[in-house]
């Protein structure tokens, strides 16, 4: 499993050059960064070996979230509700954020874990809030942890909607349902981009709660917003977990 880096020495990093390159500034033990002309402002401080923080500002929202090396303690938005356009920038800014670290498999465990986490929020269910959320209280929340599925073989989805306290399907993970489901069982809309993907029961659950529901016209979030909850850990730790499908 990958280690979280140390913290780095203080310095002080001025942009200069391309305008839409994430401009740094670093005070003691936080990094803050501007993720290019998105709007977004994020702030890592990496000074403990045990537990990481992360702030991710969009507009007037702040979203606070602490992590160690193999899930959350902590994710609060203050109720948030994310606009179209807030989840737009967010998108944008993962990707800001993936080119400007140059990303990849052997990137650090603190560079996936930001990335993984602005585009877990830019996926958020239409009026879903962002409440205070202890990981530390997983099992109340009946959340499964982070359970790796293979492509390829059948997986037992569950889930739970207004009209119904308990559904399940069997479902072949990786395969591709209309309407951009793709990869089904895969952490992220569709079948994703060049980075490693998270495979997880979770994620199962919540694409096809969002599938069906959405589908045949219910609402996303009355509908799905818990499986969204539940798979926060899986989509942003379940590569460094190794399940990779």
């Amino acid at each position: 499993m990958n280690k979280f880096l140390v913290a780095i020495p203080m310095i002080l990093l001025v942009s200069c050059g391309n305008p839409k390159a994430p401009q740094q500034t670093q005070g003691a033990h936080a990094q803050s960064q501007i993720l290019g002309d998105t709007g977004v402002t994020i702030s890592r401080d990496m000074s403990s070996t045990q537990e990481h923080d992360l702030t991710v500002i969009v507009g007037d929202k702040n979203i606070d979230i602490s992590y160690h090396d193999s899930g959350f303690s902590n994710f609060d938005g203050y109720g948030a509700t994310l606009s179209e356009d807030d989840k737009a920038a967010l998108k944008k800014a993962a990707e800001v954020f993936a080119q400007a670290s140059n990303l990849n498999e052997q990137s650090s465990a603190d560079d996936q874990v930001t990335y993984k986490i602005l585009d877990y929020l830019s996926y958020a269910p239409s009026n879903y809030a962002f409440e205070s959320n202890r990981y530390d209280k997983q099992l109340a929340l009946k959340n499964e942890g982070i359970t790796c599925i293979k492509k390829n073989t059948i997986v037992k989805a569950e889930w739970n909607t207004l009209a119904a306290s308990y559904v399940t399907e069997n479902i072949l993970v990786g395969t591709n349902w209309p309407n951009s489901y793709g990869c089904m069982g895969r952490c992220g809309a569709n079948c994703g981009n060049w980075l490693p993907s998270s495979w997880t029961k979770d994620c199962m659950d919540h694409d096809a709660c969002s599938y069906r529901n959405t589908s045949s016209g219910g609402a996303a979030d009355p509908n799905c917003g818990d499986e969204f909850t539940e798979s926060a850990d899986d989509w942003t730790f379940g590569v460094i977990n190794g399940c990779r499908g």
